[in-house]
């Protein structure tokens, strides 16, 4: 009888029953930049399933993958755009699980906050001059984008466009020169962008300081030497009135100062000597004004006249007998110095020096006779020359 062989054949299981996926995130809400840990679960009734798990968002796509074990596995991420994210959990299955998909879960990102600062280059400040104002943005968890508006108050001056310097910090510039006068309240707005939220920094006081007019007037001009000169000094504004002290300058030598009154003072002289001057005005500033220096005006101080004097101790006198001429020289102002000369019927007689506008020239050789005596001052660099009248001797 012929044997009959038989064959079995060894059938593959098949897989069990999807297993069911959740997936949890923490923290629920979060802010841009933040990690969010996301914890996927795959269990089953008949045993723990092993594999893949990959997680993706409605947003932004796929977020990363793990590797279950004990049937949990985590993938955290710090990318998630600002908005609101439907996650879902993918486990693609074993030899013994099939795959399944989880529920959608929410998770809400946020803007990230930021800290906005504002430094001022220079204060005070004259109106009119540049100055140059610097925001700083910083946040914690990334480098933030965008404009920034500065504020005189509450009205904005203008904007800049934020460049990075570190990872967590972005800063710009502003120059402006539309300040106007006063104790400016200046603050640095941060306008947001897609992942950091709006701030304001802190105010920061900016003084400006209106601009000044100085001149300087002197009176009389031109003057003579030892005359008196009041030298004017006016400082002008746009706004409140000027105060302070005044520096009156002849070139660079100080010739005096005051202070102001009405925005006015004025600084006497009767120092200056003869020739050409340079006159300014240098004005400091005070609290609510700038500084500034006058235009140079001209001045010219002339020689002094003068007026010359000879008198006789013995208008008559005998022959030998010794006779003293006076010589007397003034002007409008100071004494004059310097020489005179006595003339006899117009030759000189002797020269004298003057000693508090005074000299004597004395003599006893005057012939018999009437004589005709004048005295001549020389000058000097203050004193213009003079001539006396004549008198018998």
């Amino acid at each position: 009888m012929p044997t009959v062989l038989s064959a079995s054949r060894s059938a593959t299981p098949p897989r069990s029953a999807p297993a069911g996926a959740t997936v949890t995130a923490t923290p629920g809400s979060s802010t841009w930049g933040q990690s969010v840990r996301l914890r996927v679960v795959v269990d089953s009734t008949t045993g723990t399933p092993t594999g893949a798990v990959s997680l993706a968002s409605d947003r932004d796509g796929a977020l990363g993958s793990c590797t279950l074990a004990a049937g949990t596995c985590d993938v955290t991420t710090g990318s998630l755009s600002v908005g609101t994210h439907a996650i879902t959990a993918t486990y693609a299955g074993d030899g013994n699980w099939a795959g399944t998909t989880s529920l959608a879960i929410s998770v809400v990102v946020g803007l990230a906050s930021s800290t906005t600062t504002v430094t001022s280059s220079a204060s005070p400040i004259v109106a009119g001059n540049p100055v140059t104002l610097t925001a700083t943005v910083d946040a914690t968890t990334g480098q933030a984008g965008g404009t920034v508006t500065f504020l005189d108050g509450t009205t904005p001056i203008d904007t800049c466009v934020l460049a990075g310097v570190t990872a967590t910090r972005a800063t710009c510039s502003l120059t402006t020169t539309a300040l106007l006068p006063g104790t400016r309240s200046i603050r640095a707005r941060f306008e947001g962008d897609a992942r950091f939220a709006t701030s304001t920094s802190a105010a920061i006081s900016q003084v400006v300081r209106a601009t000044t007019t100085t001149s300087v007037t002197p009176n009389p001009s031109p003057s003579v030497y030892g005359q008196s000169v009041g030298i004017l000094v006016t400082v002008a504004t746009d706004t409140t009135t000027a105060t302070g002290t005044v520096t009156v300058l002849d070139g660079g030598t100080t010739v005096g100062t005051c202070v102001l009154a009405s925005g006015a003072c004025t600084v006497t002289t009767s120092t200056l000597v003869v020739g050409s001057h340079s006159l300014t005005a240098s004005y400091p500033g005070d609290a609510g004004h700038g500084a500034s220096v006058s235009s140079a005006v001209a001045h010219t101080v002339n020689a002094n006249s003068s007026t010359t004097t000879v008198a006789s101790n013995l208008p008559t006198s005998a022959w030998g007998q010794a006779v003293r001429f006076r010589v007397t020289v003034s002007s409008s102002t100071t004494v004059p110095t310097g020489s005179a000369i006595v003339f006899v019927d117009g030759n000189s007689l002797g020269t004298c020096t003057l000693a508090a506008g005074i000299c004597d020239v004395t003599t006893g050789s005057l012939s018999v006779g009437p004589h005709t005596v004048s005295a001549t001052y020389t000058g000097n660099g203050n004193h213009l020359a003079s001539d006396s009248a004549t008198i018998t001797q």
